[in-house]
């Protein structure tokens, strides 16, 4: 008797059944194969439980599997790690009546991990299940419930809205707000130069708290500010400064420095360093490893551990000494981000002796960096030869640091440059530990220092870099908003909704992203960062066992249906116009009023009632002629 594998894509099931061979029958159910109903909440507001109906696609895949499982002697759910595949599993053994479903779990595509996986089989984890059902709820309810009241205030049709949509959407507006806003104002830096025993070094003043520029938070400003570096503006302190003829040696510091090679590639960082090597949007790719995935290429991709498994460390190991490249004798580890959701290890190939792989030129790009991140971060890390001087004029009123700076050992460094894998993963964070700075003299602490040369510097301060691609998700994961798994929908939302538009690589909100955030923010708790973020974390306890899924929904429907009366005497933006007082006419389809409206591309007749419960979507050309020439008559 053979047995019955079910995996999510058709793609993974035909490489593990050439892996697997004639005993086993492995099938796709084409990931979600059930999901809330389309034209309605889908959520019993009693209980809280989901209303699950057949995707068109699901039900034909759904027989054919439940046809194939009556010809085997067992069924295994192979779906995917993170919550969603443990979710489809759940609905898989729900509708196939599976008493004890066997659960296997990989991380790798291979024919020892597929085994291995099978042989320790698992049970179902519905902690992760709840969590799933909790995320895909509590979005639903803000996306059906409010979608349509938003398109009826803005009287624009089409509209959407959802918790973390909303806070990319809240971080372009906020961002192009403090653009638009911003006052150039001058400040000033002071450098001290210096020479001894034929040495020429510097040293900065370093700019006391007194002198700071000062900011005041409120709203999402308090979770998402970034205290900024010191600035003074005041001209007189600053001459004051540069003014000193000598200074004394408050401490002298030299040590050996440490850089560790960045981490391999995890889901936020892959689809980041994508985007800003290639310009890739995300959901090209997520669907590009997705590909890499399921042919057995690489690890899984959805994972936020930076680590890897002691079998993948080894094989790099020998991988680099074949290479002839430098590694430590103990591996390279790095700490996991708080909130980390999936367990499993970084992403890197299956197989590390293969340098080219992939179908297609985003496949093969995203394969070569996968692998040349995963053999760096096993490299031996670079040393350095630091030394500080931390200077103080005879006055005790100004501070001055100086800073050296020299390589001793390379470590990865040399691969880095040659292979092109050095390039950090926040470029506005990037390292400037490749400019080698000038040995300092190593002087005692009370040593009197003569100045002899000083300079002040002017400048302006530069309004707020609008978000990139790379930089928006890098944003949103340091504020703990969404999941990097994610992340390809949201911006795909964004751009398919006309939400934001690229304007030079950089990301522009629209005006309807603007009129959005002005009704939406802060009449609805969604519309806080905090809020989300909180969120992520509550769906965390969830996942652990340690919070019930039903109380947050049950919590969260509640909260929205206090907020969603308050919407209604939520003043219109200037500019638009009460449906009230646009054209109408008869629905010819349920007789209720059409009126004419704004969508995405100019006005057009729709029905009043895609706003109700029981929509109606009828939708007619709108001819502005034809509403003239009306007038005329009457």
């Amino acid at each position: 008797m053979t047995t019955l594998l079910i995996v999510e894509s058709p793609k993974k099931a035909k490489t593990i059944q050439k892996l697997l061979g004639e005993d086993f029958v492995v099938m796709a159910s084409y990931g979600h194969f059930r999901d809330l109903p389309e034209h309605e909440l889908g959520i019993d507001t009693d209980t809280f439980q989901l209303k699950y109906e057949f995707t068109e696609k699901g039900r034909l895949k759904f027989v054919t599997i439940k046809a194939a499982m009556k010809k085997c002697s067992q069924v295994i759910l192979g779906t995917d790690l993170d919550r969603e595949g443990e979710a489809i599993a759940w609905h898989l053994a729900t509708m196939l009546g599976l008493k004890s479903p066997k659960r296997i779990r990989f991380n790798e595509i291979t024919k020892a991990a597929l085994e291995k996986a099978i042989f320790t089989s698992e049970k179902i984890n519905y902690h992760l299940v709840n969590a799933q059902q909790a995320r895909r709820g509590i979005d639903r309810m803000i996306g059906y419930r409010l979608s349509r009241p938003l398109s009826t205030k803005l009287s624009h049709k089409g509209l959407s809205t959802g918790r973390v949509q909303f806070a990319a959407q809240a971080l372009l507006v906020e961002q192009e707000a403090l653009i638009r806003t911003h006052v150039s104002r001058e400040h000033y830096t002071v450098e001290l130069q210096f020479h001894n025993d034929e040495r020429q070094w510097s040293a900065r003043w370093m700019i006391p708290e007194s002198v700071r520029a000062q900011v005041e938070l409120q709203g999402n400003a308090q979770t998402n500010y970034e205290q900024p570096k010191p600035i003074c503006l005041d001209k007189a302190i600053a001459q004051a400064a540069v003014s000193v003829s000598s200074v004394r040696v408050l401490d002298y510091t030299r040590e050996q420095s440490t850089r560790m090679p960045p981490p391999p590639l995890i889901t936020s960082t892959m689809q980041q360093q994508a985007s800003m090597r290639w310009g890739y949007d995300p959901d090209v790719t997520m669907t590009a490893a997705q590909s890499l995935y399921d042919s057995g290429h690489i690890t899984y991709h959805r994972t936020d551990v930076p680590n890897l498994a002691e079998e993948a460390i080894l094989a790099i190991h020998q991988l680099a000494a074949k290479l002839g490249l430098p590694f430590p004798d103990k591996p390279n580890k790095w700490p996991t981000p708080p909130g980390a959701q999936e367990a499993h290890e970084a992403i890197r190939p299956a197989n590390m002796e293969l340098e080219d792989v992939g179908e297609t030129e985003q496949e093969r790009n995203l394969y070569r960096l996968i692998r040349l991140r995963a053999l760096q971060s096993q490299l031996a890390p670079a040393h350095y030869d630091v030394q500080e001087l931390l200077l103080e004029d005879e006055a005790g009123q100004f501070q001055y640091k100086a800073s050296g700076r020299q390589l001793v050992d390379p470590g990865y460094l040399r691969f880095a440059r040659i292979s092109g894998a050095g390039q950090s993963d926040n470029p506005d964070e990037e390292s400037d530990e490749d400019t080698p700075l000038p040995t300092l003299p190593a002087l005692n602490a009370g040593d009197l220092v003569a100045v002899d040369d000083s300079t002040m510097s002017r400048h302006k301060t530069q309004p707020p870099r609008r978000y990139t691609v790379a930089s928006l998700m890098r944003k949103l994961e340091k504020l703990g908003i969404g999941r990097p798994a994610t992340y390809a929908t949201i911006f795909s939302t964004l751009s398919r909704r006309g939400y934001s538009k690229k304007e030079g690589g950089y990301l522009v909100p629209s005006q309807i992203c603007e009129l959005i955030y002005q009704v939406i923010y802060p009449n609805f708790s969604y519309s806080f960062l905090s809020y989300t973020r909180d969120m992520e974390a509550a769906l965390d306890s969830i996942a652990k066992g340690e919070l019930n899924h039903v109380a947050l929904m049950r919590e969260s429907w509640n909260i929205l249906s206090e907020e969603e009366q308050g919407f209604v005497t939520v003043p219109r933006p200037a500019g638009i116009e009460d449906p009230a007082d646009s054209p109408t006419k008869d629905c010819p389809k349920c007789g209720r009023v059409m009126r004419a409206i704004n969508g995405r591309y100019g006005k057009f007749w729709s029905c009043s009632g895609y706003a109700e419960n029981k929509a109606c979507e009828h939708t007619e050309k709108f001819d502005p002629a034809v509403i003239s020439i009306n007038k005329c008559k009457n």
